[in-house]
């Protein structure tokens, strides 16, 4: 059966019914149960069609029109698909109708009353929609446009970025314009946020191999922390630096190759000064690398 024909039939039995030509009630009852069992099969119809927008790219609009029709399809999960929409939408390239997802499932209530609309709703990973929609992906400007926009309807605050330790998630080379963006907002956050009860400097030493989420961080904390000497002399609870923490786990060597790629020789940076006051242990090597 096509739609129209559905749609027909629909409108036939509205009919005989509204002019009460049909007055068999039984008949009635059964055709009220039909129209239950059909509306939630629709439901799981556009409830797995939401999991999948990534694949078929339906519009914002039509998205919206959907769950406002069926605002149950919001929350909808299934031995297929484990985690709700707007979670699905974060990590499979959808993340172009996470603000309307939000949106529209603020007013259901979708996660829970202080959830979002879903955007902190946790997975079975332990990570919400916004760490998913940070971490996930290759770098588009798209992506940053969502988390401009959820700025714009005030469903992004900044103290997410410190709370939900969104520089921690972004910060690698495929989610770079997405760390630049949140930085630009909270510079603060380079040196506050603690992961794991450890300065971000410090905790991402230990999680990154190849020293480019280091570059990434290095570098932003020398743009937007010069005074202070960029992130390096960030200290942990035992009051051991950021810079020293490097050089214990990565080796000198390897910190040097590093800071020399984000410092020119020519020392466009006071470096010296920093090092000099802070880390005069240092003083000898960083004068030969840094003349």
């Amino acid at each position: 059966m096509d739609i129209s024909t559905f749609q027909s039939n629909l409108d036939f039995i509205k009919s005989l019914y509204s002019n009460k030509e049909w007055k068999d009630e039984d008949c009635k009852n059964d055709i009220l149960e039909a129209v239950e069992e059909c509306n939630e099969m629709l439901m799981n119809a556009f409830g797995k069609s939401l999991q999948r927008l990534w694949d078929h790219k339906s519009s914002a609009e039509a998205v919206e029109k959907v769950v406002r029709k069926f605002p149950s399809t919001l929350s909808y999960v299934d031995e297929d698909y484990r985690e709700i929409p707007i979670v699905h939408a974060a990590g499979y390239e959808g993340f172009e109708y996470i603000p309307v997802l939000a949106q529209e499932g603020i007013k259901h209530k979708v996660g829970g009353e202080d959830a979002r609309g879903g955007l902190l709703t946790i997975d079975s990973g332990r990570r919400n929609t916004l760490q998913i929609l940070g971490y996930y992906g290759n770098d588009h400007a798209m992506k940053v446009n969502v988390f401009q926009e959820l700025r714009e309807l005030g469903l992004l605050q900044k103290n997410d970025i410190q709370e939900y330790k969104l520089l921690e998630w972004t910060c690698v080379s495929r989610s770079r314009d997405r760390f630049e963006y949140l930085v630009s907002w909270d510079p603060d956050a380079l040196i506050e946020t603690r992961v794991y009860n450890q300065p971000l400097i410090h905790y991402m030493v230990d999680e990154d191999e190849q020293h480019s989420s280091m570059h990434l961080l290095l570098k932003a904390g020398f743009e937007y922390h010069p005074k202070i000497g960029g992130i390096l002399f960030v200290e942990d609870d035992e009051g051991m630096t950021g810079l020293d923490y490097m050089c214990e786990q990565k080796g000198v060597d390897a910190v040097i190759s590093l800071l020399q790629q984000i410092l020119s020789p020519s020392c466009d940076f006071p470096i010296l000064h920093h090092v000099f006051i802070k880390e005069p242990k240092h003083i000898k090597l960083f004068t030969e690398k840094f003349p």
